[in-house]
């Protein structure tokens, strides 16, 4: 009698700790190592792995990539610079029945000084051949001012050279006015470089002191156009 006693109060004993919950855990407590969450307050947020997702406004690439696209929208701003080189046909108007086709290049140096508005300088080199097959030379150095347009990625940048010029022919030679209005369009290929292509008008008068012998002559320039922005 007193063995029976003895094993039932043993089995009252260990029966709570093996007794379990209606979904077959024991109902003991488990200890959990879990962190603290994150308030959701904070700018970071950890995923089910423990990574932390960092803000996009934080993210150095996502950054990167906002700055590039405020440049590619605020090109040609006061202070931008750009250096040109042309290469034309010219086609005399005057004297017409004395010159053929010509060719010239040009270099010049425009500056923004405001966003649309330029400043700067070209000087050209440009001949003529004549029908006596003896060449006419005229070297234009302009000052000239611009304005340009622009539409997406094309640019049409509209000009005016005043200057003087040096001209030449056989044993002849004269330096006088020179006015050269030009208009052109570029497509903007990148941040530092635009192809186009360009037409314009050298008017050169040539003054003397006897007015019989004044004469005006006009070139038409017409060719293909590069830029270097920077």
């Amino acid at each position: 009698m007193k063995r029976l006693l003895t094993i039932a109060l043993l089995f009252l004993l260990i029966l709570p700790v093996f007794s379990q919950t209606e979904d077959g855990t024991t109902s003991a407590p488990e200890t959990v190592f879990a962190e603290e969450p994150a308030s959701e307050s904070s700018d970071t947020a950890a995923d089910t792995d423990g990574f932390v997702s960092v803000p996009d406004s934080e993210n150095p690439e996502q950054s990167e990539s906002d700055i590039q696209s405020d440049l590619m929208y605020k090109t040609n701003q006061a202070g931008d610079q750009y250096m040109i080189l042309k290469l034309s046909v010219d086609i005399p108007y005057r004297p017409f029945k004395n010159l053929i086709v010509g060719g010239s290049g040009t270099l010049g140096y425009q500056r923004f000084v405001f966003k649309d508005l330029t400043l700067g300088g070209d000087v050209s080199f440009g001949y003529s051949q004549t029908i006596g097959k003896n060449v006419f030379y005229f070297v234009p150095i302009l000052f000239r001012a611009g304005w340009q347009f622009s539409a997406g990625k094309f640019e049409f940048p509209l000009s005016l050279g005043i200057g003087g010029a040096f001209e030449n022919y056989l044993d002849r030679t004269y330096f006088g006015l020179a006015v050269h209005p030009n208009a052109a369009a570029f497509f903007r290929y990148n941040s530092s470089w635009s192809f186009g292509a360009h037409t314009g008008l050298y008017i050169l008068p040539q003054w003397y002191k006897n007015p019989k012998y004044n004469y005006t002559g006009l070139i038409h320039d017409i060719g293909l156009t590069v830029r270097y922005h920077f």
